[in-house]
């Protein structure tokens, strides 16, 4: 669902996934919503000008074009709103990655692959609040190239994502939920590396990211990860 128009008379442009049609078109009353989720994808919060007017602070933010509604999950809702019932939590920690990119061996990372971690990590020594340690995570990948070594995706979209729920691992010093867990690279097909494949043959490499996100946060953040060819066809 996407909201068209921010101004004046408010238009709604709302789409069903295919798992949403098929329920529909069972019409034996079944269909029912139970849960959705926002995202505010599209605000450039940067925009904010605090020097102005107090009309004109979010002004900018406000004229800012919305998205259209999306069906696919690689491109909507990366940065799903939360709900919060402490009035006067005034900070939210952030979903920080061990490493910001990462390279994987076509051969060497086939199986074992290698550690990824991400931590709700706070500035100053505050402590996250506990209305938003995550107790487990979500974490996606792209099926045709990737998977979590000793874990079972509990969904694989039609656009080739799989997804994966895994609980917490720690605590930190700051009470902030701790996960790691190793990615590993799937058997490529020749026909993957002529269709994502960039450079020299023999010796391209492969662009995807691992996406982890907070089931009770709903932080997100996202590792780049490069796959390298190790042997030519």
């Amino acid at each position: 669902m996407g909201l068209i128009d921010n101004s004046g008379q408010i238009l709604i442009d709302a789409v069903l996934t295919d798992i949403g049609r098929e329920a529909l078109s069972r019409n034996d009353g079944s269909f029912e919503i139970v849960r959705y989720s926002f995202g505010d994808d599209e605000v450039d919060y940067s925009y904010f000008n605090p020097n102005t007017g107090s009309l004109q602070q979010d002004i900018d933010i406000l004229n800012i074009p919305v998205f259209e509604a999306l069906v696919n999950e690689k491109v909507a809702l990366k940065y799903q709103l939360i709900s919060i019932s402490n009035p006067d939590l005034k900070y939210l920690p952030i979903l920080q990655p061990s490493v910001t990119s990462i390279v994987l061996g076509e051969r060497t990372d086939a199986q074992v692959g290698k550690a990824l971690e991400f931590k709700q990590a706070t500035s100053s020594g505050r402590t996250v609040s506990s209305e938003i340690v995550d107790g487990s995570f979500l974490i996606s990948v792209n099926n045709d190239l990737l998977f979590l070594e000793k874990q079972t995706p509990v969904n694989i979209s039609r656009y080739g994502t799989a997804q994966y729920i895994i609980p917490r691992t720690a605590l930190g010093a700051n009470q902030g939920a701790q996960i790691s867990f190793n990615v590993a690279v799937q058997a490529l097909t020749s026909d993957l590396w002529s269709t994502l494949g960039s450079g020299a043959v023999g010796s391209r490499t492969i662009a995807t990211k691992v996406k982890c996100q907070g089931a009770q946060s709903g932080l997100a953040s996202e590792i780049s990860l490069s796959i390298s060819e190790e042997f030519s066809r």
